[in-house]
């Protein structure tokens, strides 16, 4: 069951990833977040985590010149 899942779930993701919108003049605003943890220690607790955002902006259809930002 566990394994049927995973695919059903690989399988709408490739295919969403496949029919996204690349015409002229449009734009893509995401990111992603990784590398979270947690520190515990007796003096001090510290938290960590980075942050990526990405723009980019279609030039052409099916061509994008964009930037991304690393932050942590």
């Amino acid at each position: 069951m566990k394994k049927n899942f995973t695919l059903a779930a690989a399988a709408l993701i490739f295919n969403a990833s496949v029919y996204g919108q690349t015409k002229k003049d449009w734009y893509i605003i995401g990111g992603k977040i990784s590398n979270i943890g947690l520190d515990f220690q007796k003096s001090n607790t510290g938290f960590s985590f980075d942050l990526s955002p990405r723009v980019a902006w279609f030039m052409k259809d099916d061509f994008a010149v964009g930037v991304e930002a690393l932050f942590g």
